[in-house]
């Protein structure tokens, strides 16, 4: 998500009161106090970056710090994983949904490997309910119940509906 959809999210937020778009990367006091900031919120595990081990750290010292809770599975790493896995789900879905190669971001080949893998699905699908169709049939059929209640018979075993009576 860019910068500026993350802060449409937050506008959401009924515990938000007010976003500044663009902030630093790194918050300081001083940006707190001039733009009269109550608290930041983030989770309470230490956040390094150039030169900092904790970039949290000052402001936590002033308790201005929010600790926050992660939750399992949400996290961005989390949804970019789940995206990975899922990723030709996600391809195929958005090519049903009439968006062309380069706006996913395919090569021609991948696309095209992608188009005769959908048919191929699509192919197979069509096929798996036709069978189910015909063995439907066929099992409805009188001469299959006919052969069924013969072979029966021939190994002495009787039928549910003469053992239910």
């Amino acid at each position: 998500m860019s910068q500026v959809e993350r802060c449409d999210i937050l506008r959401h937020c009924k515990w938000v009161d007010e976003i500044i778009c663009p902030c630093p990367w790194v918050i300081t006091l001083d940006f707190i106090e001039k733009n009269n900031i109550d608290f930041v919120a983030h989770d309470d595990a230490p956040y390094g970056s150039a030169g900092a081990d904790d970039i949290y750290a000052e402001i936590k010292k002033a308790g201005k710090f929010k600790a926050t809770n992660r939750t399992e599975g949400i996290s961005t790493s989390d949804i970019i994983l789940r995206i990975i896995q899922d990723y030709d789900m996600y391809v195929s879905r958005s090519m049903q949904r009439g968006y062309n190669r380069k706006e996913i971001g395919l090569s021609w080949s991948k696309f095209q490997r992608m188009k005769w893998f959908n048919k191929l699905k699509k192919y197979a699908q069509k096929y798996e309910n036709n069978i189910k169709g015909f063995q439907s049939e066929i099992e409805n059929s009188h001469m299959y119940k006919r052969i069924k209640s013969h072979f029966r018979q021939l190994l002495g075993v009787e039928d549910q509906k003469s053992l239910a009576q």
